[in-house]
């Protein structure tokens, strides 16, 4: 199940719409793609779209928007955190920034 929060404050003139996702009971916040790369440092959209045709991030579909749940996103954190310098990546993969 898929619910759609939105709020507008009166010192922000933009809507704010955060996306949740329902599995199991549990509640996970939705990220877009834009979102996900601002959380991930701000790195560019067209790293998280690589990371997701590679399978290193694992995306979700809302309609045609494509998200990415909160948890996946720490999961693909963890394991950028867990690499260490030493650990060689194959060629034409990239290591998480």
């Amino acid at each position: 199940m898929l619910r759609k929060h939105t709020t507008t404050s009166l010192y922000e003139p933009l809507l704010v719409c955060t996306y949740f996702a329902v599995r199991g009971g549990a509640v996970e916040e939705l990220y877009s793609v834009e979102e996900a790369a601002e959380r991930l440092g701000g790195v560019s959209k067209w790293s998280i779209y690589s990371w997701l045709s590679q399978g290193r991030l694992i995306k979700t579909k809302v309609g045609s928007r494509v998200m990415i749940s909160e948890r996946h996103l720490e999961e693909f954190i963890s394991a950028c955190n867990s690499e260490t310098p030493t650990q060689q990546t194959a060629p034409g993969q990239e290591r998480c920034q």
